[in-house]
């Protein structure tokens, strides 16, 4: 039997990762383009990142949630990004949702560069910034969503990582979907899917795992499930209620509607 070639070795092990990984909820890639399965980047969680206590406790001290932006330059172009921030009701702030963890519930692990502070002066709301308080720039914040609130479509989160040296080339990627129905439905779906091109060979392969299907309402901040297996979630969530459509936020994990 021939020797396999370090492209077509790499071209197998990816297809085989592909093809596992949507059961696994995890997608392996190397640091080396000929070498994969060697460690996961980080996916959209497959299961709520916090159980029912600790997501009840967390929900209790927080005020309210609202809206900021920051402007970002790259390639010669200036973004502009509107992102949440959580308020807390002791005047904490986390302007960085994906970092939200039930290790919040105690104040006095909430550091680092995320966390900021809070306050209402002179009729406005205001986070403590680098050159002292400033105004939020969107100033209506929601301590709770429109009852009966419903979201329609598609909502897809996507991770994935990958290498490129000189001829070779790798690209891996794990998304989590929620399909929502105006009617209260929901299909739940994973899926993986990689490609490399190396010297001499090249692959492409992805994978879906079974679909979820359920009941869903959305409560306060709320998001409960029940499967048809009943199996049940509750998650924090967030969104714009004026663009349901839009974004959202699960567990701190963001979702942008898809057409397909």
């Amino acid at each position: 039997m021939p020797a396999l070639s370090k492209g077509a070795l790499a071209c197998g092990l990816l297809l085989a990762a592909a093809l596992t990984t949507a059961h696994a909820q995890t997608l392996d890639m190397s640091e080396e383009a000929f070498i994969l399965a060697q460690r996961s980047p980080e996916t959209a969680p497959s299961a709520p990142r916090m159980d029912p206590a600790a997501h009840d406790a967390l929900l209790g001290q927080i005020d309210s949630f609202g809206f900021n932006l920051r402007t970002g330059s790259g390639g010669g172009m200036v973004s502009v990004d509107i992102y949440p921030v959580v308020l807390f009701r002791n005047g904490d702030a986390l302007q960085e949702i994906a970092q939200i963890d039930p290790a919040h519930i105690d104040p006095s692990v909430r550091r680092g560069g995320a966390w900021t502070r809070w306050r209402r002066a002179n009729g406005k709301l205001e986070i403590e910034g680098k050159q002292g308080w400033e105004a939020l720039a969107f100033q209506r914040t929601y301590s709770t969503l429109p009852p009966d609130f419903r979201l329609d479509g598609l909502f897809r989160s996507l991770s994935g990582a990958g290498t490129a040296t000189v001829g070779d080339t790798t690209a891996a990627a794990a998304w989590s979907a929620y399909r929502f129905f105006t009617d209260g439905r929901v299909i739940r779906g994973p899926g993986a899917g990689a490609s490399a091109e190396l010297q001499d060979a090249s692959v492409a392969a992805g994978s879906m795992a079974p679909e979820r299907r359920g009941r869903y309402r959305i409560d306060g901040l709320t998001l409960h499930i029940v499967y048809d297996d009943g199996r049940e979630e509750r998650t924090l969530f967030v969104t714009d209620p004026a663009l349901p459509n839009s974004t959202i936020w699960i567990d701190g994990v963001g979702y942008a509607r898809r057409k397909r």
